[in-house]
């Protein structure tokens, strides 16, 4: 168990993500978890389907999903919240371009980074998401798989590189998960969903914001590297905000075309259907004519 009876006001107010001192925080977490993600996810995927060869049936873990999924659906609400109120507090005092550049790196200490670390620190418990879909049995599609890990290292750069816009992709994302995780726990109730689809796009929306905030926290910095010292440098290093764009531009790539996919495509299809069904009925009916 983590001891956790020092962090206090004070403790939260000068919390500083250390590299290689803070929990979770040295080069070697990222590199051993997400393998070890994959490697837990087959060897259950094996176990399961031995199970199932047995005659036994995929374990039924529907009570531990809707708690699962309410837990981190409110917990994201909480530190949503949490967040997005210390960010009106200090855009209030400081002014948007200031927190949000971060020119002399003055917001890498204090509240904002705590909560970007406990964000952090919900990807580990957010990897349960994949396990329990293999232990009832369910599929996992790569983008699913990909993402949780993919995830966990983003938001691990994002803390060592000490990005100045990584507020923008955590603030919508919390938010998003405090309606994705509802959205699995309703399912799981066996609740009528009928926004899955507008979740889908919702997300697609967060990761074109989450690109412009990547770009707008690296260009100044470019700018200013270039000469261009009449704007501010925003805080950060080169290499988490490339990394963030690419992370983030595939998710992009993959939720479109899972979107595409899921409804695009079948909205077309359905079309399609209904058109040849329409053109069927007028033969239908012709025949029928000339028969009588």
């Amino acid at each position: 168990m983590v001891n956790i009876s020092f962090v206090t006001d004070q403790y939260i107010d000068e919390f500083e993500f250390k590299k290689g001192v803070t929990w979770l925080s040295t080069w070697w977490v990222p590199i051993i978890a997400a393998p070890l993600y994959f490697a837990v996810l087959e060897a259950t995927r094996y176990w399961i389907a031995r199970r199932v060869q047995s005659g036994k049936k995929p374990f039924d873990l529907n009570g531990v999903v809707i708690v699962h999924n309410s837990i981190l659906s409110i917990a994201s609400g909480v530190l949503f919240i949490a967040l997005f109120t210390e960010l009106l507090i200090q855009m209030n005092s400081a002014g948007f371009v200031r927190v949000f550049c971060d020119q002399n790196g003055e917001f890498q200490k204090g509240r904002l980074i705590w909560y970007y670390y406990l964000n952090y620190l919900f990807k580990f418990v957010e990897l349960l998401d994949t396990e329990l879909l293999v232990l009832r049995g369910k599929p996992t599609p790569f983008l699913h798989t990909y993402h949780h890990a993919a995830t966990l290292v983003l938001c691990w750069s994002q803390l060592r590189a000490q990005s100045c816009m990584q507020w923008v992709p955590i603030v919508i994302n919390l938010f998003i998960h405090v309606v994705m995780y509802a959205y699995y726990a309703l399912h799981a109730m066996g609740r009528d969903v009928w926004w899955k689809r507008y979740l889908t796009m919702l997300q697609i929306v967060q990761f074109v914001v989450g690109l412009v905030g990547c770009f707008g926290g690296l260009m100044p910095r470019v700018f200013y590297d270039l000469g261009f010292t009449g704007i501010p440098r925003c805080w950060g290093e080169y290499e988490g905000a490339f990394f963030g764009i690419g992370v983030i531009a595939t998710y992009l790539v993959l939720f479109m075309d899972l979107y595409k996919n899921n409804y695009k495509d079948k909205r077309v299809a359905g079309k399609t259907s209904d058109k040849a069904g329409g053109k069927q009925a007028v033969k239908a009916n012709g025949h029928a004519g000339k028969h009588e």
